[in-house]
């Protein structure tokens, strides 16, 4: 009997959940949908980064890669994802353009700062 019952009603709340998850990604965006699902914040920063950057555009980032940053390239694909450390002076990487942009009224090259569960833009 507790089988059965176990049974019937896992479709119900599984498909509950997901429903109210798509919701809840339609109306706030995929960033923060993701992000508070997961316990991480800085999806107003990848937002900032959809909005500012072009497509083929390279985000220059430096900190963990793990936690909040394991999401950010999927969120702004096709952007590339380069570390900071690696590029040069160039405003260019592998024939694209760095992210530049003015964060605070500070104009220069974005970088996307990763801490754990926490990514910020920062202008270097």
């Amino acid at each position: 009997m507790h089988v059965a019952w176990g049974l019937l009603r896992v479709p119900t709340k599984c498909i509950g959940r997901r429903a109210e998850h798509l919701v809840e990604h339609r109306e706030r965006g995929r960033a923060v949908a993701l992000f508070e699902a997961n316990g991480c914040q800085g999806a107003d920063a990848i937002a900032w980064l959809l909005a500012t950057t072009p497509p083929e555009a390279v985000i220059a980032w430096t900190g963990e890669g793990v936690g909040a940053m394991e999401f950010a390239p999927a969120l702004a694909w096709p952007r590339l994802f380069v570390r900071a450390e690696r590029l040069g002076p160039d405003p260019q990487h592998a024939g694209r353009t760095i992210a530049t942009g003015a964060i605070d009224g500070r104009a220069g090259r974005i970088v996307l700062v990763a801490e754990r569960r926490q990514l910020r833009l920062e202008v270097r």
